[in-house]
C-alpha cells in the first residue's frame, strides 16, 4: 500500500459501519444467528468465509440447506431492524456529509443476501 492509496475518510466509513452492523447484529439475533453470520461472512476467526455444510457441522445442524436458511433468516431480521438504528444514521449523516449529489436509498429488503460460494469459502 503506498501513501496515495492511504484514505483515512474511507476507513472510518467501514469502522463505524461495521461496528453499528455489529451491534445492531447482537442486539436483534441470536447467538447461534449472529455467529452464522459472521461466520458465512469472513468477520470472525481466519476472517474467510465458512460453507454452509462446514456452519452445519459446526453447530450441530441438520443440513447445508439449514444452515443456508437460518442465515438467510438472520440476514432478513437484520435488515428489517436498520430503519432508525444508528448504522442507518450513520450512513445517511456520512452520505449526506460526502456525497450529497447521491440519493439515499434505504431499501435494505430489498437487495439480494449475498452468499459466498467456490475457492473463498473455507470448509
Amino acid at each position: 500500500m503506498t501513501l496515495s492509496d492511504y484514505n483515512p475518510t474511507g476507513i472510518i466509513y467501514h469502522k463505524y459501519a461495521v461496528r453499528y452492523l455489529r451491534e445492531l447484529m447482537h442486539a436483534n439475533l441470536s447467538p447461534l444467528e449472529e455467529q452464522l453470520v459472521l461466520l458465512h461472512c469472513g468477520m470472525e476467526a481466519a476472517r474467510c468465509p465458512m460453507s454452509f455444510a462446514a456452519l452445519a457441522e459446526l453447530f450441530h445442524l441438520d443440513s447445508a440447506g439449514e444452515a443456508e436458511t437460518r442465515y438467510r433468516e438472520a440476514i432478513a431480521k437484520t435488515r428489517e431492524a436498520i430503519p432508525g438504528s444508528a448504522l442507518e444514521n450513520w450512513l445517511l449523516s456520512y452520505q449526506m456529509a460526502y456525497h450529497p449529489e447521491r440519493d439515499y436509498i434505504p431499501d435494505f429488503a430489498g437487495r439480494p443476501i449475498p452468499v459466498w460460494t467456490g475457492e473463498e469459502t473455507a470448509t
